[in-house]
């Protein structure tokens, strides 16, 4: 073979090879998107409240005065809209009567009653923080649930319960955490009468 196409082909893979490495080296590096977190989370959620239940006098009694109580609710639910939500939650209250307390069957005791129902609410205002993000809000919500009463020997019915108020709520710089309270109107249609509950709360949202 003769050496003078050797030697062509060479010369020519030398001249192209520094081309195609400048081609390269030249050629813009693209920068990866930037992954973008929503600064208040919307979705699932799961809220703990724990707080005050007051009655103003259950129904189903004599001499029962003002009944306060301790109450625990744990809710699940879904943001719908950036506004609207819907939930169900679990309330269960623990209610001293005073002294003079008779129930239906003329027996004293506290009262303790199991709710589960469902809510909505409605954010119809909301306030920005300094980078323009809102993060605090004031909604109205409302909600009804059924209740069992107890201990059987003072209350041996259920109850419907209905409630309606006001909740001022937070969203922290952790994203998926939003801290807040409640304030609800609530009412006992057959045992538990008027009453007031009062909540602070603790939100994480998927």
């Amino acid at each position: 073979m003769s050496m003078r196409p050797l030697l062509s082909v060479l010369t020519a893979l030398a001249l192209f090879t520094p081309c195609l490495a400048l081609a390269q080296a030249a050629a813009p590096i693209e920068d990866k998107p930037a992954v973008k977190f929503e600064e208040v989370e919307r979705g699932f959620f799961l809220e703990a409240q724990v707080g005050a239940l007051v009655l103003f006098g259950p129904k189903a009694d004599e001499n029962s005065g003002i009944s306060p109580g301790l109450s625990i609710q744990m809710g699940l639910g879904y943001d719908i809209t950036k506004s609207f939500s819907l939930g169900l939650f679990v309330l269960g209250s623990n209610i001293d009567t005073p002294s003079g307390f008779r129930s239906t069957n003329d027996k004293p005791g506290d009262v303790s009653a199991f709710t589960i129902g469902l809510l909505g609410s409605y954010a119809f205002w909301g306030r920005p923080d300094d980078n323009g993000i809102d993060r605090l809000f004031l909604d109205a919500h409302a909600g009804a649930g059924v209740s069992l009463m107890g201990p059987k020997d003072v209350y041996e019915s259920m109850d419907i319960l209905v409630r309606a108020g006001i909740g001022l709520e937070y969203f922290t710089r952790l994203r998926h955490f939003s801290v807040g309270v409640d304030l609800d109107f609530a009412y006992g249609v057959t045992n538990l009468g008027a009453g007031v509950l009062i909540l602070p709360n603790m939100k994480y949202t998927f």
